[in-house]
């Protein structure tokens, strides 16, 4: 029997939607912590632990997800235009998950990448703006050449750490700065913002200057606002051992689970 062509089976669509599983239950486990690190390093980095574990369990689950890998702080690949001074390669997005497809009839898209870019939301911290950066720092890195995130993607994804202030005030903000980029507006994409969880944000796809296709940029906003943010920034991230168990696993033991809302 002829073996199946998993280029047949691997979609970019199912793809995303495994990535998007993956994070989406590892932030809503992160908002599970009590006390967080405030800089964006070392939340990523407990993140990073969070999701590496969620993809695992699903590996394992009945429901199962696809295998691929998941890396923190690394280099935007190449693709196939590139060259070896292009400044994109030099550029890290805080993180890449990649998955190969060996049936791929060019061997040089036989590794599929997905990306995905983290940014704090909230007040200014001196001069640091961060409603300012989400656009300048993030959104602008998937449409200029220079830092070219996504490229060779038809989508990839943006996480917002909302630390403070009302979730409406930041997305006037964000839209604000963005609309003087000449970025498009995002809009919240549910009735209403869920407090502790995860509130999707749309906006339409986007120009980029490296490519001729516009990229679908997802925005996904984890309300971190009741979590204390003083553990020290050089302090070793908590265990995926010991991180609070999920609302889902609870139920699964039996318990009535803990998470707010």
């Amino acid at each position: 029997m002829a073996r199946p062509r998993l280029s047949t089976a691997l979609t970019w669509p199912r793809f995303e939607k495994a990535v998007h599983a993956v994070f989406t239950e590892a932030l809503q486990r992160l908002g599970e912590f009590e006390r967080l690190p405030k800089s964006e390093e070392p939340i990523n980095l407990e993140l990073y632990w969070l999701a590496r574990k969620v993809h695992q369990e699903l590996l394992l689950s009945e429901e199962g997800n696809l295998p691929f890998t998941i890396n923190s702080d690394s280099t935007n690949q190449p693709e196939p235009d590139d060259s070896a001074r292009s400044p994109r390669l030099r550029k890290m997005p805080d993180f890449r998950c990649t998955m190969i497809d060996a049936q791929a009839e060019d061997y040089r898209r036989s590794q599929v990448n997905y990306y995905l870019e983290c940014k704090r939301l909230g007040m200014a911290e001196g001069k640091w703006i961060l409603n300012e950066n989400y656009s300048e720092h993030g959104i602008a890195r998937f449409m200029r050449t220079d830092w070219g995130y996504g490229k060779g993607c038809t989508s990839a994804a943006m996480i917002g750490y909302v630390q403070n202030m009302e979730p409406d005030e930041i997305l006037r903000d964000v839209n604000t700065h963005a609309v003087s980029r000449s970025i498009p507006s995002l809009t919240r994409a549910a009735t209403g913002w869920v407090t502790r969880n995860i509130t999707c944000i749309s906006q339409p796809p986007l120009l980029r200057e490296f490519d001729t296709n516009r990229v679908q940029l997802y925005h996904f906003w984890m309300d971190l606002r009741h979590c204390q943010f003083d553990i020290a920034s050089d302090q070793p991230p908590q265990s995926a051992a010991d991180s609070p168990p999920s609302a889902k696993r609870m139920r699964k033991r039996g318990g009535s689970g803990n998470r707010k809302k």
